[in-house]
């Protein structure tokens, strides 16, 4: 997942996605993470290398001086209104930099909550997502769970699993179709095309129960 974006047009995006990076309760775990949420960001944006110098002035102004994270969310989805895909990106890389093994904390899910009610998108507008990404982000944004349920179902049914399996059960069930729909032990004259797209599927599958569930730990 990656998509270009001018730095002289969106500075408020970087903005933004630095200072979700940056909690004021803790800023020294906030330089820790910022050469790898620098490197997410570079990733996620597709810019050059040249261009990361820039970047960092940009994170240490936000640190000197704070703008409130529902200002800068205003900022980008005005600045972006006619422009839905990159909303729906920064919005994909803002989840990219909270989770952490399909979980998401309090503190990160109500900024995600507070990004999505400003851009004011449509559940249909995430529904082209990765069911992973799908389930957590609609769950974070307090989208109905009529459409979750039946994503979850079909994941479900890729993996061969049941409700009632528990965890172990349903990695157990993972591992063994991942290695057999793995491209590198396709049998000879297997279609590798077809076997890619299952073996993503598979993956897609087990990233989607496993955050359905930590979610329904979490009463969400």
């Amino acid at each position: 997942m990656s998509f270009f974006l001018d730095i002289d047009r969106a500075q408020s995006v970087f903005q933004l996605l630095f200072l979700s990076c940056h909690d004021s309760s803790c800023p020294e775990e906030g330089a820790v993470e910022f050469e790898e949420s620098l490197r997410l960001i570079a990733l996620g944006v597709k810019i050059p290398e040249e261009v990361l110098p820039r970047l960092r002035s940009i994170h240490d102004n936000i640190i000197l001086n704070p703008q409130p994270f529902s200002l800068l969310a205003r900022k980008v989805a005005a600045d972006f209104k006619n422009d839905r895909e990159t909303l729906v990106c920064v919005l994909r890389i803002l989840l990219r930099l909270s989770s952490d093994d399909n979980m998401v904390c309090q503190r990160d899910r109500r900024l995600l909550y507070e990004v999505g009610s400003q851009f004011d998108l449509a559940r249909e507008e995430l529904m082209s997502l990765p069911e992973s990404e799908y389930v957590l982000l609609a769950s974070c944004l307090g989208y109905s769970a009529g459409s979750l349920d039946e994503s979850l179902e079909k994941c479900y049914q890729a993996l061969g699993c049941t409700h009632d399996m528990d965890d172990s059960e349903v990695r157990k069930r993972f591992r063994k179709l991942a290695k057999r729909f793995h491209p590198d032990h396709c049998f000879q004259g297997d279609d590798k095309s077809e076997t890619n797209v299952r073996f993503r599927q598979i993956h897609e599958a087990y990233e989607t129960i496993l955050a359905a569930r930590q979610l329904s730990r979490e009463g969400v």
